[in-house]
């Protein structure tokens, strides 16, 4: 009887925090953003010469790679920080990172800046990257990471949605009719420089409209009293935290870095530019529902309870299944056409394209393992395994890609990333089972 009651209790908390509604709002709030993200590719990959998009693509790798650890996860740490207790030391400490965070960033990003471009300009000769596009290209890495900081700052302070939609539609929107504006203006092909002051100019405004809605949602107490600095602590906490997420960095982009820098070749580059766009149209829609589902997760997880825990991936595997298993069936049959949309050059692309379809529908089902994991107190060891496998993965695709180009590519990142999952999954699911005996799967119906 005690354990009937306990199940219609997680089933009633679920209802109300999982609710079908909420997760079909986030799905489609995911697919919106999806959509954009892949609009944006195809206008580029349809107005550029299929070796300027490789080449561009490339140095996006490389700018999406950086920006993970020139981020430093201020936005994270400032969200920590806020979320204390109240205490006056607290209070000081938010004013300090608040005011200082922005300035970190920038040192981090024009240190990086000068570093990556004078390393490329001693080889770029030897890659298929010119030496021009990679510095106009990682010129906006600063503004990248500050909106990412400014992101999250506005959302510890209850404005997250309003956040999100600037950085995710409105930017995107804006980008798109710069990009819109300058195939009406120029003519294609465009080339590289336009094309990224298009996207700089994006950010530009993203940032600025992020900056006043984050002033407006600030508490006075914040704006104004004695700050209290931490610079060193938070250099070096934010670098850690940012070592959680470079692996998955790596291994998502790696291989555009692989084909651009080792491989020189922008063909290639730009086919596995064309298959990752269609393929983390998953990853995107998966990252969306993870929202709704992170913070009940966190708390069955800090609660130690097994039952909510199991029900929670039954409703996470159900709701990603009706969604993801019909398209991908639809997708992979409907690959030549997809591929033609990016233009007639990109059809040698077709088995990579379906490689990383069910690669990223693989790592999207595997997304909330991961979190599981961190949310058991095991973000250290979640970091190196990802990191790991990131060497492991960089190291594969050098080697097959030397042996099917773009292909062998995209086999090395899947099977990297999906046995690094897979292998948290395990260590999440051995350490949960350690609590008490697994719930009869039947009890837990919703």
């Amino acid at each position: 009887m005690r354990n009937i009651l306990a199940s219609n209790q997680i089933t009633q908390e679920q209802e109300k925090d999982l609710s079908a509604r909420r997760i079909n709002m986030a799905i489609a709030s995911g697919i919106a953003g999806a959509s954009m993200a892949f609009l944006i590719n195809l206008f580029l990959a349809r107005s550029m010469q299929i070796e300027i998009f490789g080449e561009f693509s490339s140095c996006m790798g490389v700018l999406k790679i950086w920006k993970v650890v020139c981020a430093l996860e201020m936005g994270t740490l400032a969200t920590k920080i806020f979320k204390r207790n109240k205490s006056n030391r607290n209070i000081e400490e938010s004013r300090g990172l608040r005011r200082t965070g922005p300035f970190l960033i920038i040192i981090a990003s024009i240190i990086t800046y000068i570093a990556l471009v004078t390393s490329h300009a001693m080889i770029h000769d030897k890659t298929a990257v010119r030496l021009e596009s990679f510095a106009a290209v990682l010129s906006v890495l600063p503004l990248v990471c500050l909106r990412q900081f400014f992101k999250a700052s506005v959302a510890v302070h209850g404005a997250g949605v309003a956040a999100s939609v600037i950085a995710g539609c409105i930017e995107k929107t804006i980008y798109i009719l710069f990009i819109g504006s300058l195939i009406v203006i120029w003519k294609p092909p465009l080339g590289i420089l336009l094309v990224t002051g298009a996207m700089a100019s994006s950010l530009i405004i993203s940032m600025l409209l992020l900056y006043i809605l984050l002033f407006k949602s600030e508490p006075e107490i914040i704006k104004h009293g004695k700050p209290r600095y931490s610079v060193a602590k938070w250099a070096k906490t934010g670098f850690l935290l940012s070592l959680t997420t470079l692996g998955v960095a790596m291994l998502d982009n790696g291989g555009l870095v692989v084909l651009g820098w080792i491989n020189a070749d922008g063909t290639a580059s730009a086919e596995l530019a064309a298959a990752i766009t269609l393929g983390t149209i998953y990853y995107v829609i998966a990252q969306s529902c993870a929202s709704i589902f992170k913070p009940v997760l966190s708390e069955a997880a800090a609660n130690r309870n097994q039952a909510r825990v199991f029900n929670i991936f039954r409703l996470w595997y159900k709701h990603l299944a009706y969604l993801f298993l019909p398209s991908l069936t639809a997708m992979i049959i409907t690959a030549p056409w997809l591929l033609n949309l990016f233009g007639q050059e990109f059809k040698g692309g077709i088995w990579t394209l379906i490689v990383c379809l069910i690669g990223y529908t693989i790592t999207s089902f595997n997304l909330l393992f991961v979190k599981l994991y961190q949310y058991l107190g095991q973000e250290i060891n979640a970091m190196k395994i990802m990191l790991i496998a990131a060497m492991l993965g960089i190291l594969g695709m050098w080697g097959l890609g030397i042996i099917w180009s773009d292909l062998g590519v995209a086999i090395a990142a899947n099977i990297a990333l999906i046995g690094a999952q897979t292998l948290i999954a395990y260590l999440a699911w051995r350490a949960m089972g350690k609590w008490h005996t697994l719930p009869n799967y039947s009890t837990y119906q919703h």
